[in-house]
């Protein structure tokens, strides 16, 4: 089966929104009003957006595998943009077969058109499976703080 790494389309949606619905309930477990679904998905889609988005896609069906989503931060350390993953979702039938590090390889030259100088991501210390594909392609050396303000 043809799996391809490509950009969001409008049609995409429905299957975009359940994939990211199992993406929040496995890593956050949370969820998100619909109306934030399609605020993001609005941003994601738009040609001039502020936050990117790829997907995993099988070709001869249309159906959505995996997604990630990206921006690019400004850095004062450099005039390269540093390319910030918030998000990567692999369905779970579907992992073990090298998606993960399409989709990561993906973000990565997006990064470099979008003039990034690296690619950043968190993830957590328990999510064993990830971290063993993340290990083999970045180093982690940074502890993360977060100070919510809402």
């Amino acid at each position: 089966m043809p799996i391809t790494v490509t950009s969001l389309s409008c049609q995409d949606y429905t299957q975009w929104s359940s994939l990211w619905a199992q993406y929040l309930s496995e890593t956050a477990n949370t969820t998100l009003p619909e109306s934030q679904f399609h605020s993001t998905f609005a941003r994601l889609v738009a040609p001039d957006g502020d936050i990117h988005g790829l997907v995993l896609r099988d070709s001869e069906t249309g159906s959505l595998l995996g997604l990630a989503h990206f921006t690019g931060l400004a850095s004062p350390w450099s005039e390269k943009r540093i390319c910030y993953m918030s998000d990567l979702f692999v369905a779970v039938n579907e992992r073990n077969k090298g998606y993960g590090r399409r989709l990561l390889n993906a973000v990565a030259e997006a990064g470099r058109l979008l003039n990034c100088r690296r690619v950043s991501w968190i993830t957590g210390t328990d999510n064993v499976v990830a971290r063993r594909l993340y290990d083999k392609l970045a180093a982690s050396k940074d502890v993360y703080y977060r100070w919510d303000l809402d």
